[in-house]
């Protein structure tokens, strides 16, 4: 049995005011990276902390996590990624700002990059 023209032509009609209807505010957010104001977040403590750790192991540096200067997220299809500028110092206490990205995916933090932003 064929399909009825009309029926098809509802289904269509009603996906297309579907479409309509969603925001294009949120339709931006995905895909792109979105500012966080207010840094007072576990998540975001844990994410800039985990980057700080991750480059340490990755270089055999001993870098000291001092606190979070700006935070971004993208919201992707499969998780999260934290685009985070930090502060850190080393054992000499000379401080230094980085940019780190680090992926989150079903609660698990994959570091990304770590790279310094001004040298002192």
């Amino acid at each position: 049995m064929a399909p009825q023209p009309t029926l098809l032509l509802r289904l269509v009609f009603l996906l297309s005011v579907a479409a309509a209807l969603v925001s294009p505010k949120a339709l931006a957010q995905v895909d792109s990276y979105t500012r966080i104001d207010a840094i007072s977040n576990t998540l975001i403590d844990e994410a800039a902390k985990f980057a700080v750790a991750a480059y340490n192991w990755r270089t055999g540096k001993a870098l000291v996590f001092v606190r979070e200067v700006t935070f971004e997220h993208q919201v992707l299809p499969r998780g999260v990624n934290y685009k985070l500028v930090v502060e850190a110092a080393t054992p000499a206490g000379v401080t230094n700002v980085y940019k780190a990205v680090v992926h989150e995916e079903e609660r698990k933090l994959t570091f990304v990059s770590f790279v310094p932003v001004l040298k002192n």
